[in-house]
């Protein structure tokens, strides 16, 4: 018998959010700069995730997340930029 969950979306693609980012930052350099780049491509803080390490971001309308995620992986102390992924629970 067979008692756990049946997830139809098991096999599909990752759905993620269009306009949205995590950024994981170095804490050696701190997270100034990215601040600053933040504010310079005239993105939108949703999250300063301390214990993490990480800011989460949106985009400005019209621009591309693959445009958004190369810019962000230049700036100073930028260890990772990853898409923010959509998960459906049931």
């Amino acid at each position: 018998m067979n008692i756990g969950l049946h997830n139809p979306n098991k096999n599909k693609e990752p759905k993620y959010s269009p306009k949205t980012l995590i950024i994981f930052y170095d804490t050696t350099v701190g997270k100034e700069p990215l601040k600053k780049a933040i504010e310079d491509y005239h993105a939108n803080i949703i999250y300063d995730l301390k214990n993490i390490n990480s800011i989460s971001i949106t985009i400005p309308d019209g621009t591309k997340i693959e445009d958004a995620i190369e810019y962000f992986n230049k700036v100073e102390g930028v260890l990772q930029v990853n898409r923010d992924e959509i998960m459906q629970m049931f």
